[in-house]
């Protein structure tokens, strides 16, 4: 049975609000006969397993979980979350941005960081304005990554064509 997050978990071992219930065999995935809850709650260890009721209709049906793997099953769950929640934003400067404009787009990309947001940061030329030199566009990038080193990295390998450069960042893992 799953649950989503907001609502209660299903109750568990002596929570469960029925006296003769029915457990789904461990082996064979099969339903058991209807038996008292005390006598199936008494069956096993209660460091490795705990008994969860599945459903209440037509009748109370339980099963036996593993600890271990609930466990396993719920960090999936939230890693899941986390990836379904960070979304990828696309910032966008032209080679020749003014110090001040550049200050203002660096903000925005560790404001993005900072959300857990990835971030493409594109380098392109604005029309009519010349193409700097590889080296310095190089050097643009170099000093961008640096000015961000303290929140952000690459992720993936940057894209590079004869006039842009996508930078791929996502925000430092804390150790």
């Amino acid at each position: 049975m799953s649950t989503p997050a907001n609502d209660p978990e299903p109750p568990k071992n002596e929570n469960i609000p029925h006296r003769t219930v029915r457990l789904v065999d461990p082996e064979t995935s099969k339903l058991r006969p209807p038996a008292p809850l005390e006598e199936i709650l008494a069956s096993f260890s209660r460091k490795t397993h705990f008994l969860q009721l599945v459903s209440e209709r037509p009748e109370p049906i339980v099963k036996l979980i593993n600890k271990e793997e609930a466990r396993r099953k719920r960090v999936q769950q939230r890693k899941a979350q986390l990836q379904n929640k960070m979304e990828e934003k696309e910032i966008q400067m032209t080679w020749g941005i003014a110090s001040a404009d550049l200050e203002h787009k660096l903000r925005k990309v560790r404001q993005e960081l900072e959300k857990g947001n990835r971030v493409d940061l594109v380098y392109a030329p604005k029309k009519g304005q010349p193409l700097p030199s590889p080296a310095a566009r190089e050097q643009r990038v170099k000093e961008t990554l640096d000015l961000l080193a303290d929140i952000g990295k690459e992720w993936k390998p940057r894209e590079q064509t004869a006039r842009m450069i996508v930078i791929y960042l996502e925000k430092l893992k804390k150790s």
